[in-house]
Parts: structure tokens; sequence; C-alpha cells
């Protein structure tokens, strides 16, 4: 499977993969395609999880952070994130 995330519009998202052991197999920073195979994670299954980081003092960080959470969808209903 492979997970096309969009180009980071919002500063301190992470991706994370966990594998069906609970092991972190993977954390990516970066707005990269990651592809998720048996072999790199380790068991046939697996948990992933997409964290954004805002500051909740500040009302433009949190707008930005809603709207860039829209971008991201699954692989059967994949969405188009736009720059805000």
């Amino acid at each position: 499977m492979t997970i096309v995330r969009p180009p980071q519009h919002v500063q301190g998202r992470s991706l994370v993969v966990l594998n069906e052991d609970r092991y972190i197999k993977l954390v990516s920073y970066r707005a990269n395609n990651v592809t998720l195979t048996r072999d790199n994670v380790g068991t046939r299954s697996s948990a992933v999880a997409i964290r954004t980081f805002i500051n909740p003092n500040d009302r433009s960080d949190l707008k930005t952070g809603k709207t860039a959470g829209r971008g991201e969808g699954d692989a059967d209903h994949p969405r188009r994130a736009d720059a805000p």
C-alpha cells in the first residue's frame, strides 16, 4: 500500500506506522510517498497515524491545521490538498 501525502502546508505534521506487534516501524516528517509492505513493516498488518501539531493560542494556526487535515484521504477515497 502506498500513502500519498500532499506537500505540507502545516509545520509539525508527522506520519507514524506501527506494526501488529506494536513496534513503531516508521516515522516521517516530510511530505513524501510512503510504501508499506510486509517486508518493511515486519507483520501482515499495520496502523498509520497522521498527527498535526498546532499552536492553540494562534487562530491562524488553528485554521491552517483544520484546512490541511481535510486534504488527507485513504486508499479508497484519495483526496487532494490545495494550499490554504
